[in-house]
């Protein structure tokens, strides 16, 4: 019998091993699009579409952020090499579609935060009324033209034009960052609550992708082992070190086979799925606490 090699391709994307008899990926879920209707025929047909568009991981390292499933992979030379849970933007504040490159990682990294949080929590008449709260969770700010104590700023009535938060236990941004080519706000970074990568729902950021194994991931990305990137991190080691080519991408797969070939579904979170028609019990179950990310490999079929 001829065996043929089939690598990630758009159309032919293999699930695990166990389920090779079952075919492809979109093999699968056009099998299982006749059964189904309402959100779930949705979830396959928008799947099928994306799928069609996706440039797939190839030769080198990639790094794939599935939002429905906040799920984090990684594939080197097209074989996946590790998996986390991630936490991404909510629906008021979408992580963006990406298809991009890591540039550098920054162990200890200070959080320059954006003019929307700003804006949005009202941090400027925060700070005028209660400075000591920036103070506590080790802000500087920029005023006048140059970087001083929140308490300063608020005692001569300056209105900051930069909140900075410092390199801490405090830190939104946890203790290592990854910055993305084509991400302007949006990194990849671990985070100082990791309480949230317990729940089932993890869309709780503001956009970026907070990663529950960010030293881990850190170090695949500059081809260090763990220990090596974790020693440099407590020595307080602030570097920009930068990164080798790493594609990172996002995906929006609601529609998925697991290990065994049973296709999973996820929430349509961003509401980016078209709904097609309507019946009963199709609601989206899957939790996403046990999920693990869509898996790209290649295999050899019979």
């Amino acid at each position: 019998m001829n065996r043929r090699s089939f690598l990630l391709g758009a159309s032919a994307l293999l699930i695990p091993q166990s389920a090779r008899a079952s075919g492809t990926t979109a093999d699968v879920l056009r099998a299982e699009l006749p059964k189904v209707c309402g959100r779930r025929a949705a979830a396959i047909e928008a799947t099928l579409a994306r799928l069609a568009r996706l440039r797939p991981p190839g030769l080198g390292k990639t790094v794939t952020v599935d939002i429905p499933s906040q799920q984090l992979a990684t594939y080197e030379d097209g074989r996946t090499v590790m998996e986390s849970r991630v936490v991404i933007g909510d629906e008021g504040w979408r992580t963006p579609d990406l298809d991009t490159s890591a540039t550098y990682v920054r162990l200890n990294p200070t959080w320059t935060v954006p003019e929307s949080i700003i804006k949005a929590r009202r941090w400027r008449d925060k700070l005028s009324r209660n400075p000591r709260y920036f103070e506590r969770l080790d802000f500087r700010v920029v005023a006048g033209g140059r970087s001083m104590s929140p308490t300063e700023a608020a005692e001569r009535g300056l209105r900051p034009t930069s909140f900075i938060q410092q390199p801490s236990r405090n830190n939104a941004l946890g203790v290592v960052k990854i910055g993305l080519a084509a991400g302007g706000s949006v990194y990849l970074h671990s985070t100082n609550d990791d309480e949230a990568f317990g729940d089932d729902d993890r869309a709780q950021s503001h956009g970026c992708i907070r990663v529950e194994k960010a030293m881990e991931l850190a170090g695949w990305v500059l081809g260090m082992s763990e220990g090596e990137i974790s020693r440099l991190q407590r020595s307080g080691d602030r570097t920009d070190r930068r990164a080798p080519p790493v594609r990172v991408v996002t995906t929006y797969f609601t529609a998925w086979p697991d290990a065994s070939g049973v296709v999973q579904y996820y929430d349509d979170i961003y509401r980016k799925d078209r709904q097609v028609g309507r019946c009963a019990g199709d609601g989206i179950t899957t939790s996403r606490s046990e999920a693990s990310a869509p898996t790209y490999e290649e295999y050899e079929v019979e």
